[in-house]
């Protein structure tokens, strides 16, 4: 059996989020679409993501990350 390795994405963020329904949405069919594995909480105080993937689809796991509009420009 051979050993599969992953790769996750853990974090929080603390900032003012004005549509925590519309944000979970696009978050929802952008992990769809990237078939990634995980929880995200999105409230009106911030986010708390974990996301996981197999290791060879790192890529996408930082672009949903950096695609998230609050993240842009806070170097997270």
């Amino acid at each position: 059996m051979s050993e599969e390795k992953s790769i996750v994405l853990l974090y929080y963020h603390f900032t003012s989020i004005e549509d925590p329904k519309a944000l979970a949405s696009e978050q929802r069919y952008l992990c769809q679409k990237l078939a990634l594995k995980g929880r995200i909480l999105i409230a009106t105080e911030g986010d708390q993501r974990n996301l996981g993937r197999k290791r060879g689809c790192r890529t996408s796991l930082s672009r949903n990350h950096e695609r998230t509009p609050f993240v842009q420009g806070h170097g997270i």
